[in-house]
């Protein structure tokens, strides 16, 4: 390291710096060593980090760290130095920054991030790093620098605004959101009382687009006889500058009236001057049905209240004034019910009396329980003293606070008067004993022993058949124990002078059984007198009050039932989804009949599953193991299954309950669970328990609850399905391609678009508002060349109300042409107006479509001919292949032996002259040979051997010339060696072609020959496929051939007969006709020019008409009859000629002239 290095790492531990070094050489403004440590300084007390590592030592270890990079992570030197920068990252670190600052190093390059470290003691920050390479003279990177600053502060408060942002971004999304959302109509308006905002709530309770409102003043959607009236409204809220609360009645756009309560508030800007109002507006309608309802409910209830036998009456808990009174309790009181309305005891009654009635009220408000007062005496406002018998108790309400106060009380002046009488007269008292209706009357001693006991219900004072059976027994010893520990007190107290009166529920089942387990009896005891005054008694007289006792339960059981059927009305008629709904009657049901809990369940009819929607009481949950129950199953789902309620008072011992044990441990005594039925259709299940006992009144009541609910139910359901519709059918219409519309046509010619989608502005580029406004906008937009088509469409679909359909072209607003497709259906109304519902397309692009695929279509059938033609070709040219395969071989067999004959004859013919001559020198020299040569000579006939055996020879050897020329024929045809291009003598390929068919030209037995007729011409060598025009060659003169045989008849009889043709059985038949021409075929060939020879076959055959000659080309056509051929050839011909060979293949013929075929190649083929 030099010096000046060392001098530049050295890290100052204090905060003086040393002094400076001696200059040792003169330098600009000091010496080297001088500015190094000034550099070093500078660095050391720099508030940037400053760290520089070793690029040459493994893992680039840090040789130099600043004061600052110390204060920023919190490292000492020691603690730095040799350490890679690596040591200050974490978990959490950003791996793509870490990645960047390794390519760099690895590469050489300076970079700049940020990223996140930690400090000694483990807190985060962020550092912007920037690191710098350093490089020697040679270039290589020795070292790195790193730069370093603290953005800690930065980056949080970068953090802190982003959040900040996004959370103002959902708070505004949430509001405006909650205010589109919103059920209740929220406004704006200006100081004139004009709409400057609405939300979506308008469409639904006004039936107006926020749109429609915007503009107009409020009073504008008022009936005119309130107009003034709410205008009057709205200065006052201008005025008073504060929130205002109102009701009003406003328009809906069918006209009909809706009850809207507002909330304003006056709206000011900056500097607080009046902009106008704003507010919600809530759809009060339904309520003020609903209070309509509870008006004739509460005239009935008051109907009914007016008709008891007994006096009711009501009273305010707060401060005990009298709020109600019927018929009966004006005749007890003595007072008019105007009197006693508004008034409470001290102003009816003297103050003794008033203290009692007041004291008594405080206690049962206190309390919140049923008193019973046997009797209490008062002086009516006729000045008559009436003694009566009073029941009140405390009326609740929803948060369970006394509201009213309930008596119910009965005049018993009369049933007092005739005790004391009773009292007087012991005989009297027998009487009345022994016949004492409904109940009974004992005598009992000191000893609370009986010793008389008469009455018809003998059995609350224990004996059932047999009274003897009382006589001389105590309480203990016939009643039971909990009847006789309630009524032992009360005979004690008689016998001490004390006169009580009480009701007694009574149940004996060893005497009755169950029949009496719901008697109440009414028990009056006092004591028994002599004539001097001495008890020397007791007597109890109790009687049977069942009846009036459940007519009184009955009478609060239908009050009862009557307002909790308005509460239900009232839950159920409130702007509220079906859940909120069901739970407020669920509620209600629990506050009015003090259920323990009730619960309501909706059937999912898909999944034949009941699913809780509410409950309340002591269980408010709706999940668990009954939120879904499956029908048949368990209580609720065996109501749903039968559709029969499931009524007991006795769910402790009912087997339907299946957790008996819960009922008894919560002291559950009533249940009561009502299928919800809407005409037989099950739409779920209402159930409840009761702690007490349920009468009959309260469970006939709730069917007509549970009947309510499950209309509402099916309203809901109706209403929400309805809604869903709705909103998806406008989605559809919106979203639909094309526009779907309503056309009208009225009898008098006038036609209007009553509704049209928004699709009519990409349709027809117009506004649906305006092409509404002026149909005319429409119709002459279609093209002028469609439109009488349309308006005929029209008219015939409005003649025989038929559908609908048409194609047409039209122009867009902007000039653009469309194809529209369009279909409805007309619908006759009763006032003759015909309306069509259908949907316009835009079919360009089908159009455009159908277009190309004809144009594709006409390609593809043209490419699938030439495919065929090119398919046939090949597979005529792979049958000529191997003809010509099967002809080559056939010469080439028949060539060997031929060559063999041919070149032995020459030998034999030799040899046979030399035989012959042989002979002849014997004949000369022998002339009489022996008798048996002679003999043998002659037989053999010698001399004709002699003459016709050199004759035969040569005979032999034409023959065999002849064969050789076939071959040679053959070979020429099959052109096996020949597939290519080539020039050679046409000539050669038509004689080929000819003597291959000679068997068809030559004269028969049954026909004559055809003459060929050859004119050629000098042709130099052509170009060619040369096999394959030999092909046309072979085709055309069989088709020639074929043509002439059919006319040789006409050639032979000249009759025209084809009937006698090569059948004919008439020998006679082959002389020839002079009037009719030998057959004939003729063949020339010339030079047309330098460039190109034609070939000219023609026959003298029948010709062609016109018609065959247009389709002779063509594949497959054929004028032969089945099996004759295949309509192929010349058409193979045809692709041979003009594609192979770039020539030209024409035929010219009339009928009855014959037909020449005219070939035409070029001499060259490019």
């Amino acid at each position: 390291m030099t010096p000046s290095s060392d001098i530049f790492l050295t890290n100052q531990t204090e905060d003086q710096p040393p002094e400076l070094p001696q200059q040792q050489e003169p330098f600009p403004g000091g010496s080297v060593e001088t500015l190094l440590y000034l550099l070093e300084q500078a660095i050391a007390y720099s508030g940037t980090g400053i760290v520089i590592s070793d690029a040459i030592l493994p893992d680039n270890p840090i040789i130099y760290c600043n004061r600052a990079f110390e204060k920023i992570t919190g490292y000492s030197r020691n603690e730095i130095i040799g350490r890679n920068c690596r040591f200050l990252q974490g978990a959490d670190t950003d791996p793509i920054a870490i990645e960047q600052v390794s390519t760099s190093i690895r590469e050489g390059n300076t970079c700049q991030v940020v990223l996140k470290n930690y400090r000694k003691d483990g807190t985060p920050f962020w550092n912007e790093l920037k690191i710098s390479p350093v490089r020697d003279t040679k270039g290589r990177v020795i070292h790195y620098i790193g730069a370093q600053t603290d953005i800690t502060e930065r980056v949080l408060a970068t953090q802190a605004r982003t959040i900040a942002q996004t959370a103002l971004k959902q708070s505004e999304t949430k509001y405006r959101d909650l205010v589109e959302m919103s059920q209740d109509l929220i406004w704006s308006t200006d100081q004139e009382g004009r709409f400057t905002f609405v939300n979506s709530a308008a469409k639904r309770i006004l039936g107006y687009e926020p749109e429609e409102m915007i503009g107009h003043t409020f009073t504008d959607f008022q009936p005119p006889e309130q107009q003034q009236q709410g205008w009057e409204v709205y200065q006052k809220i201008l005025a008073a500058q504060s929130y205002y609360q109102y009701e009003t009645v406003q328009l809906h756009s069918d006209g009909k009236p809706v009850h809207i309560s507002f909330n304003a508030i006056v709206l000011h800007d900056e500097v607080g001057l009046v902009l106008g109002t704003t507010g919600i507006g809530r759809d009060i309608t339904e309520s003020k049905r609903a209070e309509v309802a509870l008006l004739h409910s509460q005239t009935f209830l008051n109907s009914v209240l007016d008709n008891l036998p007994v006096g009711v009456c009501c009273k305010n808990a707060s401060d005990l004034r009298f709020a109600f009174c019927n018929k009966t309790c004006e005749e007890l009181l003595g007072f008019s019910r105007q009197d006693v309305l508004g008034k409470n005891d001290y102003d009816l009654f003297p103050q003794e009396q008033a203290d009692f009635f007041t004291s008594i009220d405080r206690e049962v408000l206190r309390n919140g329980k049923l008193v019973d007062i046997p009797e209490e005496q008062i002086q009516t406002g006729h000045q008559e003293l009436r003694i009566l018998h009073t029941r009140k108790i405390p009326l609740l309400d929803a948060q369970g606070t006394p509201e009213y106060l309930l008596a119910i009380t009965e005049d018993i002046t009369e049933r007092k008067q005739i005790e004391t009488q009773l009292r007087k007269s012991e005989e009297l008292y027998r009487t009345i004993a022994k016949n004492f209706p409904n109940g009974a009357v004992v005598l009992f001693d000191s000893d609370c022993r009986y010793t008389l006991a008469e009455g018809t219900d003998l059995e609350v004072v224990g004996c059932c058949k047999d009274k003897e059976f009382l006589e001389g027994k105590t309480l203990h010893e016939t009643l039971t124990p909990e009847t006789s520990e309630l009524l032992e007190p009360y005979f004690h107290a008689a016998l001490a002078g004390i006169e009580n009166v009480f009701e007694v529920p009574y149940r004996d089942s060893r005497f009755c059984g169950d029949s009496f387990a719901s008697r109440i009896y009414k028990v009056h005891t006092l004591p028994v007198r002599n004539e001097n005054g001495e008890i020397t008694a007791g007597m109890m007289m109790t009687q049977n009050i069942t009846e009036r006792k459940q007519a009184e339960e009955a009478l609060l059981a239908q009050l009862c039932m009557e307002a909790l059927r308005a509460d239900v009305h009232l839950a159920l008629t409130q702007k509220a989804t079906l859940q909120q709904s069901l739970q407020l009657c669920a509620e209600t049901i629990v506050r009015h009949l003090d259920a323990a809990f009730a619960r309501i369940w909706i059937l999912n009819s898909e999944e034949d599953v009941l699913e809780l929607q509410a409950s309340a009481g002591m269980y408010t949950h709706i999940d668990g193991p009954h939120s879904r129950v499956r029908v048949g199953e368990f209580k609720i789902g065996m109501i749903a299954q039968k559709r029969q309620p499931h009524l007991s008072n006795t769910v402790q011992d009912d087997p339907r309950i299946s957790d008996r044990e819960w009922a008894k441990r919560e002291g559950m005594v009533a249940f009561a669970g009502y299928p919800l039925l809407v005409e037989e259709k099950l739409v779920g299940v209402m159930a409840m328990f009761f702690t007490k006992p349920l009468c009959e009144a309260k469970q006939i009541g709730l069917f007509t609850v549970a009947n309510a609910i499950a209309l509402n139910i099916e309203h809901k359901r109706t209403t929400e399905a309805l809604s869903e519709t709705e909103a998806k059918l406008q989605k559809l219409a919106a979203n639909m391609p094309g526009m779907i519309y309503r056309f009208l046509l009225r009898p008098d010619g006038l036609i209007s678009f009553p509704y049209m989608s928004p699709g009519c502005r990409e349709l027809y580029e117009l506004e649906p508002e305006a092409a509404q406004s002026d149909v005319s906008l429409v119709y002459n937009l279609i093209h002028p060349d469609d439109l009488q088509e349309h308006k005929d469409s029209v008219a015939l679909s409005a003649q025989t109300l038929q559908p609908w359909y048409w194609e047409g072209r039209m122009y867009t607003a902007s000039g653009k042409l469309k194809w529209i497709q369009g279909a409805s259906r007309p619908e006759l109304q009763a006032n003759g107006d015909i309306i069509w519902d259908g949907l316009l397309m835009d079919i360009t692009e089908r159009k455009t479509a159908e277009e190309a695929l004809r144009y594709k279509t006409t390609q593809l059938e043209q490419t699938l001919k030439e495919l065929q033609h090119t398919q046939l070709q090949l597979v005529q040219s792979e049958k000529m292949s191997g003809l010509g395969q099967l002809v080559a071989g056939v010469a080439h067999e028949i060539n060997n032996p031929v060559n063999f004959i041919y070149g032995n004859l020459v030998h034999t013919e030799e040899y046979t002259q030399d035989l012959l001559y042989l002979l002849s020198l014997y004949q000369q020299h022998y002339p009489h040979p022996v008798p048996e040569i002679q003999e043998e000579a002659e037989t053999i006939d010698l001399d004709f051997l002699l003459e016709d055996l050199p004759k035969m020879l040569t005979s032999m050897k034409l023959g065999a010339e002849r064969i050789r020329e076939i071959v040679l024929s053959l070979r020429n045809f099959s052109r096996l060696d020949e597939a290519q291009v080539k020039p050679v003598d046409i000539h050669e390929g038509i004689d080929s072609t000819l003597l291959i068919l000679h068997n068809r030209l030559k004269a028969k037995p049954e026909s004559p020959g055809i003459q060929v007729i050859k004119e050629y011409s000098d042709l130099p060598l052509v170009e060619c496929y040369p096999g394959q025009l030999n092909q046309v060659f072979m085709n055309i003169l069989v088709n020639a051939i074929d043509a002439l045989e059919v006319g040789i008849a006409d050639w032979v009889l000249g009759t025209g007969d084809k009937g006698l043709g090569k059948n004919s059985s008439n020998p006679q038949s082959l002389i020839p006709n002079p009037q009719s021409p030998a057959p004939e075929i003729r063949i020339c060939t010339e030079a047309l020019n330098a460039q190109s020879v034609v070939i000219k076959i023609k026959d003298n055959g029948s010709g062609m008409t016109a018609n065959v000659r247009s389709r002779l080309f063509d594949p497959f056509f054929t004028t032969k009859t089945v099996g004759k051929g295949t309509g192929l050839g010349l058409s193979i011909s045809y692709q041979i000629i003009t594609q192979k060979h770039g020539g030209v293949l024409k035929c010219f013929s009339e009928p009855g002239q014959g037909a020449e075929f005219w070939i035409e190649i070029p001499i060259c083929q490019n």
